[in-house]
């Protein structure tokens, strides 16, 4: 993992590119935080499309993006009421790009923060170093992909990936 993130200061020709399905490196991802957050007791809900959402990326970068945002998820439902605590994650098509929502039911961002919060060493958590989410910003944009953060109508926060999808023409290079 420490070896793939220094690829990120690297040229984009240098970057491990593979193709692979965003629903596959999600359920991986919620396979690897499943004890952590039964631990937490939170319930974890996924919902996917049929069929593939093919993306060319690096897979190890995306699933450290998705561990990333669930710890945050996690982490922020901590002072949430027990039985309500749910991190839920969602892939689809968005505007023709692959996309993968993940939600949780904590308190939510406040909205001063909201525009800061994928700066470098600005953190709300107290042990934070701030740099966890402007890393995954930086993935995401190595890829061509985004990030985006806002709160739900119903409470917590969503954060929406979006990765170009991996086109036939692209698969023969």
């Amino acid at each position: 993992i420490i070896s793939r993130m220094r690829g990120l200061l690297k040229k984009r020709d240098e970057i491990d590119w593979q193709e692979f399905d965003l629903n596959d490196v999600t359920s991986s991802a919620i396979r690897i935080i499943h004890g952590e957050a039964e631990r937490r007791g939170i319930k974890l809900t996924s919902t996917q499309p049929p069929g593939e959402l093919p993306v060319r990326a690096d897979k190890v970068h995306v699933q450290q993006v998705i561990l990333n945002l669930a710890t945050n998820a996690m982490d922020a439902m901590l002072d949430a009421v027990p039985a309500g605590r749910t991190l839920t994650f969602a892939t689809g098509l968005a505007n023709e790009k692959a996309e993968l929502r993940v939600s949780d039911t904590g308190a939510g961002i406040p909205e001063e923060r909201l525009i800061r919060i994928f700066e470098p060493f600005y953190t709300t958590k107290q042990a934070g170093t701030g740099l966890g989410l402007s890393i995954t910003r930086a993935i995401l944009e190595t890829y061509g992909g985004t990030i985006c953060a806002g709160n739900r109508p119903e409470g917590g926060a969503v954060f929406r990936v979006a990765l170009p999808l991996s086109h036939r023409e692209e698969r023969s290079r």
